[in-house]
């Protein structure tokens, strides 16, 4: 394997600091729980609350990356958002598929070392899926395209791209193990941090953020189109 390090000097370094990174999660943290503060005044049943607040937290997070690249100038190529292939566009798809055979190996070796199988999203995905198609079409908006966006810009663009001048592999690992955190300590750990690994790794070697983000949507929607073939086939979720 092509050492990365010496990749990185091909290309420029993004130019993000710790600053930004805290501007995008202020911000993010205070409308995000401003959006769901409001929602929960209108009368929602449960179902659309829970999708509504997913594409509100998600917006939220895209406005804050946003707003620290705008106060600081930095510019959107900074995070990645520069013209790449359709050789990396088709690798972004792969790595998705790959994540998803590493999840079959990885996700029973960490059961079987901690004992601990549970999956605090189970609830949230059964909740939706029983939803209207409308509910359906709102989570599906926020986990197969908000989410992939946000997390991506953010945790490659921004956490990685200002972790970078310490190495490859040490920002890499760093990035993808708070990615892989931010998705809950529990099972699911495991498979978002190897997607965060080869995400980072793409990142890095085609210097565009786009194959991490068609990989994140990729790997997100195989997930919800998962879900919704065992909810018409009415086989149990867990």
């Amino acid at each position: 394997m092509e050492n990365p390090d010496a990749h990185h000097e091909k290309r420029k370094t993004p130019n993000v600091g710790l600053t930004d990174i805290l501007i995008a999660a202020g911000v993010a943290i205070l409308l995000g729980a401003g959006g769901v503060f409001a929602l929960s005044f209108l009368e929602l049943g449960r179902v659309s609350l829970i999708a509504l607040s997913q594409v509100a937290v998600y917006v939220a997070a895209l406005v804050g990356i946003v707003a620290a690249v705008g106060v600081r100038r930095i510019g959107l190529a900074s995070l990645g958002f520069v013209s790449t292939t359709w050789k990396w566009i088709l690798i972004g798809v792969g790595i998705a598929f790959a994540s998803r055979m590493l999840a079959f190996i990885i996700v029973p070796i960490y059961i079987l070392i901690t004992g601990d199988s549970s999956n605090p999203q189970q609830g949230l995905f059964e909740d939706l899926i029983a939803g209207s198609a409308f509910q359906i079409i709102l989570f599906a908006l926020a986990i197969g395209v908000l989410a992939p966006f946000a997390e991506e810009m953010f945790f490659r663009g921004m956490v990685f791209g200002w972790l970078r001048k310490w190495g490859f592999w040490l920002s890499a690992i760093i990035s993808a193990g708070l990615f892989g955190a931010a998705h809950g300590i529990n099972f699911v750990f495991p498979a978002s941090f190897a997607l965060g690994l080869l995400n980072a790794y793409a990142y890095e070697k085609s210097g565009s953020i786009w194959p991490a983000v068609v990989a994140h949507m990729t790997f997100n929607g195989m997930s919800l189109a998962a879900l919704l073939a065992l909810s018409q086939m009415d086989i149990p979720l867990s």
